[in-house]
């Protein structure tokens, strides 16, 4: 597989080494939405100091910067972040543009090793139609030396951006775009529910030609679970067929369809992560979730007496029990399974996996045929991750307040949380235990944040 470049790599440095830049050219029309010193308010840190108008790293894993969270409307952007930092062989620095709150990625680098210098590091994105709470996030391990200088975001010209895409079908309800970098094998992936619109980039469609892939990516218009293709369309079977190895890959619905399709597309191992049995509101009678979508959606797929014959590894949360029911209907169809389990991941299991940093290591060992450490897997998404800490607590307070207040307190204290995460979810969880009749035991759920709190500004 091919080295990953480094993230502190520029257009001009890429150019010449023959690479083709995926940078906005110096030509592209740029209009600066905003530019802000590391230390002006509106940015945070978790993990940081702040002095000499920069924010610098303190030995402790976590997010050096995240903010400052604001609304845009349609259009491509850039979010270009100038840091300088020194990475030790083992240790990462993760960059993501993230919407909502954190709820939607639109972008991610990692860096595993660079030289201790300082330059811009960008992250290109599109937004299909106007989104809130955008933030810049750096994340870094506590051996990382870095120091960041300012944020901003750059309005960029479509027309200055180089884009190496073909596409190799349309039906006027889906697309399939190939990013090709002339390699013998290629991903196949599916997006998942509301990862909708033909321009939106595609299901990982930068991580696998960052590993040595062509990556394939199917985009639905909308929510229709891929109804509108009974069979993979001729195109797409003939070009894969040029391939010497073939994954499929998919999360939620996305990995419904990667499943349903395996066998057109000749996958040799497909990777479905919090995957659906089917759309059919009779056939899953538990399912609730997307019951109003699901009702309005033609149905062309059946699995009748399908079967899959390529090598198969589900992710999921056996604790979910409508993730765990659409895993059981799958098993039969499924003649080479290989199931990894992740309890209290909830859905999709791919959330906590990236909040955590976990996913890229799973994925590299699954396409590279080795063991996933699953207990390792775990425990750093328990230290790591806010959507499983989430997930973990309000589980235990189900069965058993004393418990999950125990979790809470040791979560808040032993593992690296944003105060934003500590206050708001404090705030859902005292909710929850009032609602179950438990007014004392909320009333510690707020002290143990606020005390947590304190601590991490004192």
């Amino acid at each position: 597989m091919r080295a990953l470049k480094s993230l502190f790599s520029t257009p001009a440095m890429d150019a010449a080494q023959g690479a083709p830049s995926a940078e906005p050219s110096s030509s592209g029309s740029r209009q600066t939405v905003f530019d802000l010193y590391a230390t002006d308010e509106r940015v945070k840190t978790q993990v940081g100091s702040r002095s000499d108008g920069r924010v610098h790293s303190t030995g402790r894993t976590g997010f050096l910067l995240y903010g400052p969270y604001v609304t845009l409307p349609a259009g491509s952007y850039e979010a270009v972040i100038t840091a300088r930092a020194d990475v030790p062989a083992g240790a990462v620095i993760d960059f993501d543009v993230m919407a909502e709150l954190g709820g939607f990625m639109l972008a991610q680098r990692t860096n595993e090793t660079c030289l201790n210098r300082e330059v811009p590091v960008r992250l290109p994105f599109t937004l299909e139609h106007e989104r809130s709470g955008i933030e810049i996030r750096m994340n870094v391990d506590a051996q990382v030396r870095a120091t960041v200088e300012r944020v901003q975001i750059d309005s960029v010209s479509t027309s200055g951006i180089v884009r190496e895409k073909t596409r190799i079908f349309d039906n006027e309800e889906t697309v399939a775009d190939l990013t090709s970098i002339d390699s013998r094998n290629i991903c196949i992936t599916f997006q998942p529910f509301d990862f909708t619109g033909f321009e939106a980039k595609g299901f990982a469609e930068d991580f696998f030609p960052s590993i040595g892939y062509d990556v394939l990516c199917f985009k639905p218009k909308r929510n229709v679970w891929y109804q509108d293709m009974p069979s993979m369309p001729p195109a797409v079977c003939s070009l894969l067929g040029s391939y010497e190895r073939r994954v499929a890959y998919g999360s939620s619905m996305g990995a419904y369809a990667a499943l349903y399709f395996a066998d057109d597309l000749m996958a040799d191992h497909v990777i479905a992560v919090s995957p659906q049995y089917s759309p059919i509101l009779a056939d899953i009678p538990f399912e609730k979730r997307w019951h109003d979508v699901l009702r309005s959606v033609g149905i062309s797929h059946r699995w009748h007496d399908r079967v899959v014959g390529a090598h198969t590894t589900i992710l999921y949360d056996p604790m979910l029990t409508a993730d765990r029911l659409h895993v059981d209907l799958l098993r039969p169809h499924l003649a080479n399974l290989h199931e990894l389990r992740l309890p209290f991941s909830s859905h999709p299991s791919i959330a906590p996996l990236q909040e955590s940093r976990q996913l890229k290591p799973v994925l590299l060992a699954l396409l590279d045929g080795k063991n996933v450490d699953l207990q390792s897997v775990r425990r750093i998404m328990r230290e790591r991750s806010q959507h499983y800490a989430r997930t973990l607590i309000l589980h235990a307070n189900t069965r058993n307040p004393v418990r999950a207040l125990g979790l809470f307190n040791h979560i808040v204290r032993t593992t690296e949380k944003a105060p934003t995460w500590i206050r708001s979810f404090a705030d859902v969880f005292a909710t929850q235990l009032e609602y179950r009749g438990h007014p004392e035991f909320a009333k510690q759920a707020r002290a143990i944040a606020q005390s947590a709190l304190e601590i991490e500004t004192a």
